[in-house]
């Protein structure tokens, strides 16, 4: 994976757009880059951009609290920890932008935006959204924002935790955990590596075997709180609930005969009150007899009234029938006038309507032959007859026709078909003559510009030759530096080691005469100021060679490119001399010599510019000729135009008037069909009126039908009327025999009731129930008390024994848990830690041993032992073991930046990275122990990385040639300088 350019707008101090590309110069052939500038500049900004761009978090917003909550910068509030903060405040946008190549080798850009509505800088800030494009193939990539950052983590080959600690070294957490005490070692290594996992697994097994052990606990306690009676005062309870039983059921017996008296007694209460009831029913079916008799003598009276109205009304129904089917006929013979009236109405009305039409006909066609004689302006001297119009426009057209023939006979005289021949053939020659002049301007043009190529030619050639001199140089220059930096290299890193503070304080207790402790010589050759001296000297040829061997290879690189630029436009050149050479070659075959002159072509020019001149003239005046001839024409065909007009007109006005008059005639005669028909009607009208009169006095006005269906129902009413008296007196009777039936039944009943209970009242029997009921009640209570007791100790005994049961069951689950809590369990998750901290610590430093190997030979990191501390091997003095609490500055830098380079390996599990940004530790390390970083760092580099050092110490942005410059400017926003 490498980021090949970032670039970001508006995000903190950083305001408009600001790009970093790595794939152009300077960033390009640089191994390792400063990013500098002074404290709040916004040189972490560049890192947040990163990694908003990719994974839409940011590291420092991640530590921070969640449930705060800040202004927007709007009218609303947003959670402290909400990547949208980093929009910079009065911006109304914003964006973070990353190009590079996946792990599959293809390129991607990842874009980021967050902006506020209606893109006003005081508007509600709105999610952020994310787009991706795979450049490679041209196509953006489609998702949610959740599956496009799934997309990335795959691309990447890197989860966001993993990019942090693979792409972002750590170093500066690396020297905080090398002198830190066992507890929070063990508390880093599980942050950088990301391995809480084992902490809380640590914590549930604590908990987890708290938990069982509680159980145990809780099943004791209930087991306690169960009471089991003792078997001999079981055996008592048993005996007396037997006995209690017995007694009951005696009692029972006796209740049950009283209980039995003492529902007969009810009984016959219940016969004698229903015996009274029965005499009442006798006596209400007496009344309804009587009542039916007084109501059915009612009917037959009305009945016979009924009978004598309807002899009286015969006479009127036979009058009223013959009165009705005269009306009826009356109003159909009206029905018939009135529809000959409306349709000789309607007729009228139409013949009405077409004589008004025909008589705007007739106007219209007078208006239309006086308009039109006004239009053809007839003299007074013709007259108003269309005859006599007519005639005048035919001597017209006759005069016309005799100007037409003499025209005629002026075009044949100028034989035209022969003119227009020549006019074509000198149409043919003027397009031969300018192709053949845009020829030889364009043969003269190339002609030119083949020289002009000839001349850049020969200049591109003694560049390029000059150029390949200077690279010679270079090379042979560079050649020779690298050998002595190479060798001043070795010089100066041996010195190092002379003049690092361990070794001084070792030379400075050297006695003359004494054995050395580490090699155990008596003579000592090296003193420490002669050493310091050389080492000064030696110092300054490394920097002065270092910087001789970049600037030899800038300049190299320079001119091999300068070389394929100059390659690539002779190429070019030469091509476009052939292109050249071929055209002219192409043109010349394409005509004479002769002909292909400027004398030829001035020449044919001015003869054709003469010919084409006669022809023009003579065309002209033929055209005239024709002009006037259509003239003529054209009067010609107006006058018979004219002329049709006339007689259309004139026969239009003969139509019009032949229909008026015949119109006319036609509502005259409908008029009087009309006023016949509506004084027959107002006679028919008045004799129904009569007739209508004479029949509503008939019958109260009502229908014979309506009359005949009011005797019909009333006669049908007296019918049901009389056969309801029928069937009550019938139901009257029978209700009668009913109730003397059952009076005789219960007189019966009531007779076998007091001879069964004439030995006992019924309130002895009363008193006798209510004792029983006391004493079986209280027998009851005793029963029961006793089985609840019996049956109480069973269940507990059931239940103490599933309670033994349990607690062996559980002794056996929380001595498995116990035992492991033992191993790996404690309250604050450190015992489990520290042991899988051991094991992660073991593969780390298999990891940071292979990158201090090349950083350092000189030191090897192994373990203590199964503990997370750590000792240092000095390869120098004899694998002599150090403590790390005796490191010096650089040398804690150097092992630091091993171990974050180890974390970035396996973090990113076998992938190549090839990208590396440090972002802290600079800023504490002393003038030597800093060179020893950037001589560390550019031994890095050589591996093939590209390294971007974030850092405001002065001397390491001296020691970086190519800088990422961030400038402080006013309103707190900066601005990023590349040189």
């Amino acid at each position: 994976m490498k980021i090949t350019r970032i670039e970001l707008c508006n995000l903190a101090s950083i305001e408009g757009e600001a790009v970093i590309d790595f794939e152009k110069e300077p960033l390009l052939s640089a191994g390792i880059f400063a990013i500098s500038g002074p404290t709040g500049s916004g040189k972490s900004t560049i890192l947040d951009a990163l990694c908003l761009a990719l994974y839409d978090k940011i590291p420092r917003f991640e530590i921070s609290a969640g449930t705060t909550k800040v202004s927007d910068g709007g009218d609303s509030e947003i959670s402290q920890n909400d990547v949208r903060n980093i929009l910079r405040r009065g911006m109304a946008n914003g964006y973070a932008e990353v190009d590079f190549i996946g792990i599959n080798e293809i390129r991607y850009r990842s874009r980021w935006t967050v902006k506020r509505s209606y893109n006003k800088p005081d508007g509600k800030l709105q999610a952020q959204t994310l787009v991706v494009y795979d450049l490679t193939n041209g196509v953006e990539l489609q998702g949610t924002k959740t599956e496009l950052l799934q997309k990335l983590s795959q691309a990447i080959g890197l989860s966001y935790e993993q990019f942090t600690r693979t792409v972002l070294l750590a170093q500066n957490d690396f020297a905080t955990f090398l002198k830190s005490n066992e507890k929070d070692k063990a508390e880093l290594l599980e942050k950088l590596t990301g391995s809480e996992i084992y902490s809380k697994i640590s914590q549930l097994i604590y908990a987890r075997n708290k938990e069982e052990q509680g159980l145990i606990k809780k099943i004791e306690t209930q087991m306690e709180v169960v009471q089991i009676l003792p078997p001999e005062k079981v055996e008592s309870i048993q005996t007396r609930y037997e006995g209690v039983k017995q007694e009951s059921i005696k009692l029972r017996d006796q209740l049950q005969t009283c209980t039995k008296r003492d529902e007969a007694f009810k009984k016959k209460f219940d016969i004698e009150k229903s015996i009274a009831q029965t005499r009442d029913k006798i006596k209400e079916n007496n009344k309804k007899k009587e009542s039916s008799l007084l109501r059915k003598e009612e009917s037959k009276k009305q009945k016979e009234v009924f009978e004598n109205d309807w002899e009286l009304l015969e006479p009127q129904i036979e009058l009223a029938i013959s009165l009705d089917t005269k009306i009826s006929t009356k109003k159909e013979q009206l029905t018939t006038l009135r529809h000959r009236f409306d349709s000789s109405s309607k007729e009228l009305e139409s013949k009405q309507r077409r004589d008004k039409i025909v008589t705007d006909r007739l106007n219209n066609s007078i208006s239309a032959l006086k308009n039109l004689y006004e239009e053809l302006r007839i003299p007074e001297s013709v007259g108003k007859k269309v005859a006599d119009v007519i005639g005048y426009l035919q001597a017209q057209v006759h005069n016309y026709t005799l100007k037409q023939a003499e025209y005629n006979k002026e075009l044949q005289s100028l034989k035209i078909e022969k003119v227009y021949d020549k006019q074509k053939e000198i149409n043919l020659s003027k397009v031969n003559l300018n192709k053949l002049s845009s020829d030889f301007r364009e043969f003269n043009r190339v002609l030119k510009e083949r020289e002009t190529l000839e001349k850049e030619l020969e200049t591109l050639t003694k560049t390029k030759k000059s150029k390949d001199e200077e690279l010679t140089n270079y090379a042979q220059s560079l050649e020779k530096t690298q050998i002595q930096f190479n060798h001043s290299a070795d010089l100066y890193r041996k010195s190092q080691i002379r003049v690092s503070n361990n070794v001084i304080s070792l030379r400075e207790l050297l006695e003359p005469g004494k054995e050395c402790p580490v090699c155990g010589s008596t003579q000592h050759f090296f003193h420490t100021a002669t050493i310091k001296s050389d080492f000064s000297v030696l110092e300054q040829s490394y920097k002065e060679l270092t910087t001789k061997v970049n600037i030899l290879q800038t300049k190299k690189v320079g001119v091999e490119k300068e070389l394929d630029h100059l390659a690539k436009d002779l190429a070019k050149v030469k091509k476009d001399l052939a292109d050249k050479k071929d055209h002219l070659e192409a043109l010349q075959s394409l005509y004479e010599k002769s002909v292909f002159s400027e004398a030829y072509i001035e020449k044919q020019t001015e003869e054709l510019s003469i010919a084409e001149s006669k022809i023009n003239s003579v065309i002209l005046n033929y055209n005239k000729v024709i002009e006037e001839r259509d003239k003529i024409i054209q009067a010609k065909e107006q006058i018979y135009k004219d002329q049709s007009r006339l007689n259309d007109s004139f026969n239009a006005y003969k139509e019009a008037k032949s229909e008026s008059t015949l119109a006319k005639k036609e509502v005259e005669a409908s008029s009087k069909l009309l006023t016949e028909i509506k004084e027959e009607l107002d006679k028919e009208q008045a004799i129904l009126s009569s007739q209508t009169k004479e029949r509503k006095s008939l019958l109260r006005g009502k229908t014979v039908e309506e009359i005949k269906r009011d005797y019909k129902a009333k006669t049908e009413k007296f019918k049901v009327v009389f056969e309801a008296f029928q069937k009550e007196e019938s139901d009257l009777l029978t209700e009668r025999a009913t109730i003397e039936g059952q009076l005789l039944e219960l007189d019966q009943n009531l007779l076998a009731y007091k001879s069964q209970l004439k030995d006992i009242s019924e309130k002895e029997n009363s008193a006798t129930l209510k004792e029983l009921s006391n004493q079986i009640e209280l027998i009851d209570k005793e029963l029961n008390n006793c089985y609840h007791l019996l049956q109480q100790d069973k269940e507990n005994r059931k239940k103490f024994d599933v309670l033994l049961k349990q607690k062996e069951k559980q002794l056996v689950i929380a001595e498995e848990w116990g035992r492991l809590n033992t191993l790996l369990g404690s309250s604050d998750g450190a015992k489990f830690k520290v042991i899988a901290q051991s094991y992660t610590l073991k593969i780390l430093l298999l990891h940071a041993n292979k990158h201090l190997s090349y950083l350092a030979r000189r030191y090897r990191l192994e373990q203590v032992g199964d503990s997370l501390s750590l000792q240092v091997i000095d390869c120098d003095m004899c694998d002599e073991v150090r403590t790390v609490l005796s490191l010096s500055g650089g040398e804690s830098f150097l092992i630091s930046l091993a171990l974050a380079l180890g974390l970035s390996s396996l973090s990113s599990n076998n992938l190549k990275v090839e990208s590396l940004f440090i972002d802290e530790g600079f800023g504490s390390l002393d003038a030597d122990s800093l060179r020893t970083a950037m001589d560390a760092l550019e031994q890095l580099q050589m591996q093939g990385r590209k390294i971007g050092v974030i850092s405001h110490v002065q001397e390491m942005s001296e020691r970086i040639a190519i800088q990422i410059r961030l400038e402080k400017e006013a309103s707190g926003k900066s601005k990023i300088m590349i040189n």
